[in-house]
């Protein structure tokens, strides 16, 4: 019943001993092995003998299959077979066979065609990773609007000053117009560094702001006005 259960699952299982020699071999690992690799695996084949005239290909299952035979249990993602015939992502898991006393006689193996998986896994990424970019477009265009009311409104308080400056009236009334003038281009140099900042990914340094006197300095401007 164990041997049907075997023959009979879709994962490929192999088991080979110290020199790469199947000891055991599924229908569909040789289904498999044979789909990609363009030669038919049994019992007794020597897989490095199989891959003998595809060289590429021979080096990467000697290079996985060793470290399995060297007595590493690891499950590893891979690729493999030939790109003209058909290349597919496994998941393998491997394991060390060993005999009744212990001693390692080689490895065996269970694996999965995740290609599919994988496929889906990168549409996935790709679609978060297009979604993180219409985000990020979305937040600049609305930090483009804030900024541009921001210098729009200091604009306003120096072009009103500059029209007003030179109109006869109060004496004291030309030192606030400059004040006022003074404050809203240092608020633009200040809301241009935090632009570069923000450009050069810069860490922001927060600092406190007296919000009834940045009020008092701009109410004062127009009421010269």
């Amino acid at each position: 019943m164990l041997a049907d259960v075997v023959e009979s699952t879709d994962a490929f299982i192999q088991v080979a001993d110290l020199n790469y020699r199947f000891l055991a071999v599924n229908r569909a690992s040789a289904n498999e092995f044979e789909r990609i690799f363009g030669v038919r695996p049994k019992v007794g084949d020597s897989m490095l003998d199989l891959l003998a005239d595809q060289p590429e290909h021979q080096a990467g299952v000697r290079a996985i299959w060793a470290r399995a035979l060297a007595g590493e249990d690891f499950t590893e993602i891979g690729e493999f077979g030939d790109p003209g015939r058909d290349s597919r992502f496994y998941e393998m898991k491997f394991n060390t066979l060993c005999d009744r006393g212990g001693a390692t006689i080689g490895a065996f193996q269970f694996v999965y065609d995740v290609s599919d998986r994988l496929r889906d896994q990168t549409r996935l990424a790709d679609a978060e990773n297009r979604l993180r970019q219409a985000q990020k477009i979305e937040a600049i265009g609305q930090l483009t609007d804030g900024v541009a009311h921001d210098f729009n409104n200091l604009l306003m308080v120096i072009l009103g000053g500059l029209s007003m400056i030179d109109r006869p009236g109060d004496p004291g009334r030309r030192g606030r117009i400059l004040g006022g003038m003074r404050q809203a281009a240092e608020r633009g140099a200040a809301l241009s560094r935090q632009l570069l900042a923000f450009a050069r990914q810069q860490p922001l340094k927060a600092e406190p702001v007296d919000l009834r006197a940045q009020l008092d300095a701009m109410r004062s401007c127009w009421i010269a006005r």
